[in-house]
């Protein structure tokens, strides 16, 4: 049986932007593969923050050679400079059948000096070919890896929705079942757009509304024509 690891309250990250992904001013060496304690952390899908982020739940798998400087949606928070971007690994045991897999998501942010929990953008992760689910009033949120294999169930964190998971011991790295829920190009969130297809980059907007004289009643109509830019 694991041990848990405590983990200090820190500053929440939750809205953030990224700059332009640069080559890596340092050489940096692999850290945090496998604690002798493994580290549990909850994952949060967070689409205001433009890039998935590590917390010390994960364990760093391979560097990319690129950084990026981070920057909170607030004029009176310092930017976060030179934050590594990496591929990492979380492990994630299936409460039915007890099988534990390593959850691969590459092109993120290793920041676990300044975060307690993990942040996935959905979007990403859409990208790369899963399928999040994380609206409860439409069915059983899950998150679905690209070649559905896995479907992990989420639940509500507060007011976000996500689950948990804990850093892999270096046995379960080396033999359990790798799930990657991205790819390994390079992530643009700039570029979000050209990767959906083009039918759905637009919808809806309300043209017209007008009150019924004799009880108030709203009634509103579509204009197709109307563009709603992501």
């Amino acid at each position: 049986m694991f041990g848990f690891a405590r983990i200090p309250a820190t500053r929440h990250i939750h809205s953030f932007h990224t700059s332009t992904r640069v080559i890596a001013r340092t050489r940096q060496a692999l850290q945090n593969l496998c604690p002798s304690v493994p580290v549990h952390g909850n994952n949060e899908m967070e689409s205001h923050a433009d890039t998935c982020v590590f917390g010390p739940n994960f364990v760093i798998l391979a560097y990319t050679g690129r950084e990026c400087d981070v920057y909170a949606y607030s004029s009176t928070l310092d930017a976060v400079t030179g934050v590594p971007i990496v591929s990492g690994a979380t492990a994630w045991t299936h409460p039915e059948t007890g099988e534990t897999f390593v959850l691969i998501v590459h092109e993120g942010l290793w920041m676990p000096q300044q975060i307690d929990h993990s942040l996935w953008n959905p979007n990403q992760l859409r990208a790369g070919g899963s399928n999040v689910q994380d609206n409860a009033w439409i069915g059983q949120m899950t998150l679905e890896d690209p070649e559905s294999l896995v479907a992990i169930p989420m639940q509500f964190l507060g007011a976000s929705v996500g689950f948990e998971s804990r850093t892999p011991t270096q046995d379960e790295l080396d033999n359990c079942r790798h799930i990657p829920l991205n790819t390994e190009h390079p992530w643009e969130p700039d570029k979000l757009a050209e990767k959906v297809p083009v039918g759905n980059r637009v919808g809806n907007r309300i043209s017209k509304i007008t009150f019924q004289d004799d009880d108030s009643e709203l009634v509103a109509s579509n204009d197709d024509v109307g563009v709603m830019g992501m």
